[in-house]
């Protein structure tokens, strides 16, 4: 029995004795590795600081790049501000320096605000060309729903009816409807409408005031809407009338 116990006990501590050995063995092979490929492992290091120097830089840049382009938004504010006249020239050094934040920092929120009022700068002067380019270059680089596109998409559609180009403005209000339920919806539907009574269509333009009652009874609009329901009611059964 004792002669077992020595056997066994004999087996474990060589057993015991083999772990040291195949971890030496381990630790001797990954260190011959590293000096073998030393060279590797320092370009790997240098270039992962590289990287993470590179990112790191980049977004104190972005930050500072952000920060000069809602300076810049800012002073051509002020300056839109000040100005009295649309026609002054206060008014258009204004809308230049909304231009020169608008180039200079086209990805920034800064940059999307400042072509949106370089835009509403244009509606208010009058010069609707300007503003339907402005307001259309917007909307082809700003995919997506969002607060900027659905400003874009409204006036818009009041510079094409600055120009009289209502069929082009019926368009662009559709579209200010076709984005879904948001503050300016209510009002998407009576442009909508409006456009429709400038084009003679006195149907189209009834449907669409029902449907606004229907969906916002309760808007400070909604007894006007009435009032162009009763007054467009009674101009298409005269037009039938007289056919």
């Amino acid at each position: 029995m004792e002669e077992r116990t020595v056997a066994k006990r004999r087996r474990i501590s060589k057993k015991k004795l083999k772990e040291p050995d195949e971890f030496i063995s381990t630790a001797a092979r990954i260190l011959l590795w590293i000096g073998q490929n030393w060279r590797l492992i320092l370009i790997g290091i240098v270039i992962g600081g590289l990287v993470a120097f590179s990112i790191v830089f980049w977004r104190i840049r972005m930050k500072k790049r952000d920060l000069e382009a809602l300076n810049s938004f800012h002073r051509a504010s002020e300056l839109l501000s000040a100005a009295e006249d649309p026609s002054s020239k206060d008014y258009q050094e204004a809308l230049d320096e909304f231009e020169r934040v608008r180039g200079e920092y086209p990805h920034t929120d800064a940059g999307q605000l400042a072509q949106l009022q370089l835009g509403q700068g244009f509606l208010e002067s009058k010069r609707y060309d300007k503003a339907v380019e402005i307001y259309r270059t917007f909307l082809d680089g700003n995919p997506g729903e969002s607060l900027y596109r659905l400003i874009a998409l409204q006036n818009l559609g009041y510079a094409y009816e600055g120009q009289g180009d209502y069929q082009s403005a019926l368009d662009s209000f559709q579209g200010l409807v076709e984005l879904g339920e948001s503050f300016l919806q209510p009002w998407g539907y009576l442009s909508v409408g409006r456009c429709y009574e400038k084009l003679g269509k006195r149907e189209e333009a009834l449907n669409i005031y029902r449907i606004f009652l229907e969906k916002f009874p309760d808007s400070t609009m909604a007894l006007m809407v009435k009032h162009k329901i009763g007054a467009l009611g009674e101009s298409s059964d005269q037009a039938k009338t007289a056919e």
